[in-house]
């Protein structure tokens, strides 16, 4: 895990979507929490997370399998780390819409 979390955007760039989905939620929230997490900026650890919650290959895939860990994914973000420009642009993204992410990430409105 050391290795990953040192490497952690070259990892991202290296393994395909569908490799990063099959990340179990226990090992995505444990890493994307890590406070040895080595990433330019707490965007890098965003995109990770919404790259998996929004992996699925049909509508109820969405719903079933990534929807009901949203909120422990995204808890894993250090949400306040993030600019008000990226946190603008949250309610527009595709998973947001669902309504999932609104809730873990309302402080960033305020």
């Amino acid at each position: 895990m050391a290795v990953v979390q040192e490497n952690f955007t070259a990892v991202l760039s290296a393994v395909s979507e569908d490799e990063w989905a099959r990340l179990d939620v226990e090992d995505l929230v444990d890493l994307l929490s890590s406070d040895e997490l080595n990433v330019p900026d707490e965007r890098c650890v965003l995109d990770a997370a919404l790259t998996w919650l929004n992996h699925h290959h049909d509508e109820e895939s969405l719903e079933d399998e990534r929807r009901q860990h949203a909120a422990r994914v995204l808890a894993a973000v250090k949400l306040p780390q993030l600019s008000p420009q990226v946190c603008s642009r949250l309610p527009y993204s595709s998973y947001s819409r669902r309504s999932v992410l609104v809730a873990p990430i309302k402080h960033c409105f305020v």
